[in-house]
């Protein structure tokens, strides 16, 4: 008997997540050809008003980052405020721990002469496909099948 291992979705997502690295790196060499060549043709103005949104979800991240350092968060009376209270200072450092790694990475890649726009390119690929891989092993421990 043949045995035949069959794509899950986790594979899709990632492959998607890959496709989107290369097609984001592929942008930024193109910009590159048309900086240093004089080639402002290349790029389209409307380009960055429909797909530069990195920057909008980066100010959601940031907003419930300040939320969670607040303290403030969700509290209710007595046992609540410290269950809330634990939790929202473990999302803090989990936010925080982010900021950390991007950094020890982005410094990283640039001893080895990757451009800082690579490497934040590269970490965000990287943490997303961490991420995907955790939440479908996690999906996939509570439907006992693989998803």
């Amino acid at each position: 008997m043949i045995n035949k291992k069959a794509y899950l979705t986790r594979d899709f997502v990632i492959a998607g997540i890959f496709l989107m690295g290369i097609i984001a790196i592929m942008i930024l060499m193109v910009q590159g050809i048309a900086g240093n060549y004089n080639r402002t043709d290349l790029i389209d103005e409307g380009f960055s008003a429909n797909y530069d949104e990195l920057l909008n979800v980066t100010d959601n991240v940031g907003v419930i980052l300040n939320t969670t350092r607040s303290g403030s968060g969700l509290s209710f009376k007595g046992a609540f405020d410290v269950t809330f209270g634990a939790a929202f200072t473990a999302i803090q450092l989990v936010f925080s721990t982010l900021g950390l790694m991007q950094n020890v990475f982005t410094n990283f890649a640039i001893d080895f002469g990757v451009p800082l726009a690579v490497s934040n390119i590269l970490f965000i690929v990287g943490f997303s496909i961490i991420a995907v891989t955790l939440i479908f092993v996690w999906l996939s421990s509570i439907s006992r099948g693989k998803i």
